[in-house]
């Protein structure tokens, strides 16, 4: 039991991780598509 329940909170420190890698990922190339928009 123990096993499983590492694996499970790995598996959402991994998914939340990569979510918010993925947000801040879009945040900069929202800025960077704006401020070419408004070159």
């Amino acid at each position: 039991m123990g096993d499983e329940k590492k694996v499970n909170f790995y598996d959402l420190f991994s998914i939340a991780y990569c979510n918010a890698a993925n947000f801040a990922f879009h945040e900069k190339a929202n800025i960077l598509f704006k401020y070419l928009d408004n070159r």
